[in-house]
């Protein structure tokens, strides 16, 4: 069964928060603005990261305006498709 997107957001929550990593929501910031920021304050980066279910990848057209901006000003932009993409995500960034 596949986890809704919400779920899987949740996923990557949990292994920041071990991690003493902030992970904050970013619905506030702007329309289409990814949907979490996570601070990597052992490598000293900072994520962007827009999740997708593997149901419903589409993104919007401002979605992809905020993902070409982070990436054009050096940004690390992340889309994740899904529970195996955030899981491996966790595994590369965040562990």
């Amino acid at each position: 069964m596949k986890l809704h997107e919400k779920n899987v957001e949740a996923m990557l929550v949990r292994a920041c928060n071990k991690k003493g990593f902030k992970c904050p929501k970013t619905e506030m910031i702007a329309r289409g603005f990814p949907d979490r920021m996570v601070f990597n304050t052992e490598r000293g980066e900072i994520y962007y990261v827009e999740f997708k279910n593997e149901t419903n990848y589409k993104r919007s057209n401002l979605q992809e305006s905020w993902g070409t901006r982070i990436k054009v000003a050096g940004g690390k932009y992340f889309l994740l498709n899904g529970e195996e993409e955030t899981r491996k995500f966790i595994q590369n960034y965040i562990l």
